[in-house]
């Protein structure tokens, strides 16, 4: 329910909670209750975005195509087992994430995400720039965060050069030293989709 504006917000999920009691009381049990419930949020939230807000639908389909083309692309040049590390991202993500809210605030990430995936009208113009500040500082983050995590794996396998069984190695351990710059790259490209969007809404003269 992030997509939807304030004022729809609270109507829709009172609503939704209501007719949810009604269900859970009902004969059909909790289970059946909560697929009704998270069916009719996403439903709601689909129909809000569908209806009237093109340049949301627009970031959408082009997030989805993007993650089409890199999943396409992973599975051709090899295995996609290759392509998935979570030690590499958790060197990048989190640590993005966290220097984005210590550089701005925990309000401009949920703002930042709220504003990328709806159309809002009545939005400040400061609040616009938080949100396109948090991206920014979040994007470029990832991309030190990248380098470091790159040029860690490079100095460990400078270190280990020489010892016994590492030719054996060499291929895996070259490619997971360039996975956190990988991830890096995914990560900015999508923030900084986001961030031209909210500043072609809200802030472009």
């Amino acid at each position: 329910m992030l997509c939807l504006p304030a004022h729809l917000k609270q109507p829709v999920l009172g609503d939704l909670e209501e007719e949810f009691k009604g269900l859970e009381k009902s004969k059909r049990g909790k289970i059946s209750a909560d697929y009704w419930y998270w069916k009719q949020a996403i439903k709601s939230a689909l129909i809000y975005i569908w209806q009237g807000r093109g340049s949301t639908m627009a970031y959408l389909l082009g997030f989805l195509f993007f993650v089409a083309i890199m999943f396409l692309e992973m599975l051709i040049s090899g295995h996609l087992s290759t392509f998935y590390n979570v030690p590499s991202m958790v060197v990048v993500l989190p640590p993005a994430i966290a220097l984005g809210i210590a550089a701005t605030s925990v309000s401009s990430l949920k703002l930042a995400f709220r504003l990328a995936f709806s159309d809002e009208d009545n939005i400040e113009k400061t609040d616009a720039r938080r949100a396109v500040r948090f991206l920014r500082v979040m994007g470029n983050q990832s991309i030190f965060l990248g380098c470091i995590g790159f040029l860690t794996g490079a100095i460990s396998i400078s270190d280990h050069m020489g010892r016994e069984g590492f030719q054996d190695n060499t291929g895996v351990a070259v490619a997971i030293m360039f996975l956190p710059l990988f991830y890096a790259m995914i990560i900015k490209c999508v923030l900084y989709s986001a961030d031209q969007k909210i500043f072609g809404k809200y802030l472009e003269d």
